[in-house]
């Protein structure tokens, strides 16, 4: 009996966790015979796949005839409907475990191989809670998301099953930054119904930089502090937090340097929405200054002194001459800038820098920002850089040759209405794509 009972569990599970990928077709026979010739491609989607019919109830007498004469002989799920209304042209939707992956016409079908593909067609560990205001990271083991607006950040791992790990800003205790940041916590309570009444009453995350072991946060604490005439103002105080991903340690450091007017004499602030990176064990953290009415960034290196940042006095400039300055000033300081383990760039113009080696790019002529183009994100190997670039739902991968910036060739990226733009992304030698329901993703390759 016991035997019986691990035997229907195994059952159960194996059902449980089948992949269910489901083809609903809406056709309209009123069309013309051109819209429909994307029924001659069901002949090649594997067998596993659910293919159904909605039709109306008149057509039940002369469909199967229909489907013979397009030498469809599978048997399919046919759903008659008695008072069926269908758009003017055939329609398909694309189904993967009861979620919408993508809408099409019918005489598109055969663009749509890549979603019939076992090989480039994924499922992340648990459908993906996020805004609209999310940036995305991909490195070889994980995806992991950003939040602005919902205060957290999500690491979905591309190798282990298992729940994704979400760390929220509420999660934080404030006793935690109180001592390390000398943070008045009588001061802080005391005017804590104000703090939750502005929405100031928990940390937020920033932003976020994973590497091959640690994910670390960038965290601002909003603190209460009366002036001199007794009101009452919210400050700010930076941290970063630490996450060992393999062993699960982790540790909080104060950033005490975000205003390094004392230490250079000059007025460089951080910048809380920039991207900061990870390198050597030292933390660089991009800040700004003014000069003649137009931002110029930097990154400011930080070591870390048991639990504090300390800046150890070296300033990594973008090496921007005041001529592209001029130029491109507008996207300089309206577009995004972005990083990943190995580049920082900007989104607007075609400046790339390699953080860990110090060099830059910089592509007059560069594709990838023409057009209201911006780039998404960026890769390279001995010999090129690989751009990718999003206009509106429109991707495209941009070669150039490192030696000279000769341009190699563009690829067109294709992206369906559900597909999210932002999270295109380079996963080592393939183009990552997550869908809007944000669970399926897929995988092209760069070549």
């Amino acid at each position: 009996m016991k035997r019986l009972f691990i035997v229907l569990c195994l059952l159960v599970n194996s059902i449980i966790f089948a992949q269910i990928k489901n083809l609903k077709i809406y056709p309209n026979f009123n069309d013309c015979a051109n819209c429909n010739t994307g029924l001659n491609f069901l002949k090649s989607i594997p067998e596993d796949y659910q293919v159904t019919f909605f039709v109306s109830n008149k057509q039940k007498d002369y469909l199967q005839l229909l489907l013979e004469s397009y030498e469809l002989n599978r048997k399919y799920n046919i759903v008659y409907i008695k008072n069926f209304t269908n758009s003017s042209k055939s329609q398909c939707s694309y189904y993967d475990n009861n979620l919408k992956v993508d809408t099409f016409p019918l005489v598109d079908l055969y663009k749509k191989d890549y979603l019939f593909s076992k090989k480039i067609s994924y499922n992340l560990n648990d459908t993906l809670k996020a805004s609209d205001r999310c940036d995305f990271q991909i490195t070889k083991i994980a995806l992991i998301t950003t939040d602005y607006l919902l205060n957290r950040v999500t690491y979905n791992s591309f190798i282990e099953k298992k729940q994704p790990l979400i760390i929220e800003g509420k999660q934080f205790n404030p006793r935690s930054f109180f001592e390390l940041g000398k943070i008045d916590s009588v001061s802080y309570w005391k005017n804590f119904n104000t703090l939750k009444y502005l929405g100031k009453h928990y940390p937020h995350i920033d932003v976020s930089y994973l590497n091959d072991t640690c994910l670390y946060l960038l965290l601002s604490f909003p603190y209460p502090e009366l002036d001199l005439k007794k009101e009452l103002h919210i400050k700010i105080k930076a941290f970063i937090y630490k996450r060992n991903l393999n062993n699960g340690s982790r540790k909080l450091y104060y950033l005490s340097d975000i205003d390094l007017s004392s230490k250079i004499g000059s007025k460089i602030y951080m910048d809380n929405l920039m991207p900061f990176y990870v390198a050597e064990n030292k933390i660089f953290i991009s800040g700004y200054t003014n000069e003649e009415y137009s931002k110029k960034y930097w990154y400011y290196e930080n070591i870390f002194d048991k639990d504090t940042l300390k800046f150890t006095g070296q300033l990594v400039k973008l090496p921007l001459d005041s001529t592209t300055h001029t130029k491109f000033k507008k996207q300089i300081e309206e577009t995004n800038h972005l990083a990943n383990k190995r580049f920082v760039f900007i989104s607007g113009i075609p400046f790339i820098f390699n953080h860990l080696n110090a060099q830059h790019h910089f592509i007059k002529d560069s594709l990838a920002c023409s057009n209201n183009s911006f780039i998404n994100d960026v890769s390279e190997d001995k010999t090129n850089l690989y751009i990718l670039s999003v206009k509106n739902d429109q991707a495209n991968l941009h070669v150039y040759k490192k030696e000279n910036y000769a341009h190699l060739k563009t690829k067109k990226i294709p992206l369906t209405e559900n597909d999210i733009p932002a999270s295109v992304k380079f996963k080592e030698d393939t183009i990552f794509i997550l869908n809007s329901n944000k669970f399926n993703y897929r995988l092209i390759s760069i070549e």
